[in-house]
């Protein structure tokens, strides 16, 4: 009985501190058509964003502008940088559209 009382407790804990959290963005997400998903997580005081995982594992960078880089795979890619939460809103950082090549201030 003991060891299922514990195992409850660790599981309100965790539905606890889960609740509290000030990042609500951070995790695992989908995009709407499921080709490709991303992970959001935190470096320091900025946000970042990863595609940790593309329906297509083989597809390249090929729309980049530089040459050195149209090899490289987009599985793995990061894709946000350098975000800053001021409110509810994240700003301040860059998008980069593997499907353009084009990079994208957000203020």
């Amino acid at each position: 009985m003991r060891k299922i009382s514990l195992t409850l407790f660790a599981m309100l804990l965790t539905l606890v501190l889960m609740a509290q959290s000030n990042d609500p963005i951070l995790g695992k997400w989908e995009n709407p058509s499921g080709e490709g998903r991303i992970e959001i997580y935190k470096k320091g005081d900025a946000y970042f964003g990863k595609l940790f995982w593309i329906k297509d594992s083989q597809k390249k960078d090929a729309k980049n502008p530089d040459d050195k880089l149209k090899k490289r795979a987009i599985q793995g890619l990061e894709i946000l940088t350098n975000f800053k939460k001021e409110g509810n809103a994240y700003q301040g950082g860059q998008i980069y559209d593997p499907k353009s090549g084009k990079h994208t201030a957000v203020k």
